[in-house]
């Protein structure tokens, strides 16, 4: 069962940013000390931060025991459990299962058109995406989509999404859920 985690960075203390960076894996404290704006720092340390909680909630131990590790790729590891994790505005999420899975989260904005073109494999996305809130949920669906695909999948552009009168469907992913979360974020959670 599937286990699903948000937090606001701006309820994060300095303190928490700081103690949170000594639980950062060596590759992402890299990362983060190399980003020059604080939300950005603050999105990655709250993602680790909720990945690190909903470890803890998942296995029933303290968070403190918890280790996320990073991949070659930068994908987030806990042994035991399969972990994704986005952030985007204000928010951070992290989604934890026994099955591979895949979370996006993104601030309601306007969207280049041109990611068309990037993103729509055939004619049904395309239909879909006539505006640029549709065109964005399109793209936060295809995000949670590879995430929980990768490494069978290389970009979001090798996922094809059928969509139905119940929602979207994809060959490989048994479950998709997408909506609108704390008023402006679309948010999209699949499990394979």
């Amino acid at each position: 069962m599937a286990l699903t985690l948000f937090i606001n960075i701006n309820e994060l203390t300095d303190e928490q940013c700081e103690r949170e960076m000594s639980f950062l894996c060596p590759q992402k404290r890299e990362r983060v000390l190399k980003m020059r704006f604080e939300d950005d720092k603050k999105r990655s340390l709250a993602a680790n931060l909720a990945a690190r909680r909903a470890a803890a909630d998942f296995f029933g131990t303290d968070e403190d025991e918890i280790k996320i590790i990073c991949n070659s790729s930068g994908k987030p590891l806990c042994d035991g459990c399969y972990i994704s994790l986005s952030h985007s505005g204000d928010y951070a999420v992290c989604t934890i299962n026994n099955l591979p899975i895949g979370v996006d989260i993104e601030k309601k904005r306007d969207v280049n058109p041109k990611l068309i073109n990037k993103i729509c494999v055939n004619d049904a996305e395309k239909e879909y995406a006539a505006d640029t809130q549709s065109l964005l949920t399109l793209w936060s669906v295809k995000e949670a989509c590879f995430k929980a695909l990768s490494p069978k999948v290389s970009t979001v552009s090798d996922i094809s999404l059928e969509i139905t009168a119940r929602g979207f469907e994809c060959g490989g992913i048994s479950f998709i859920e997408t909506g609108i979360v704390h008023n402006d974020y679309i948010f999209s959670l699949v499990s394979v």
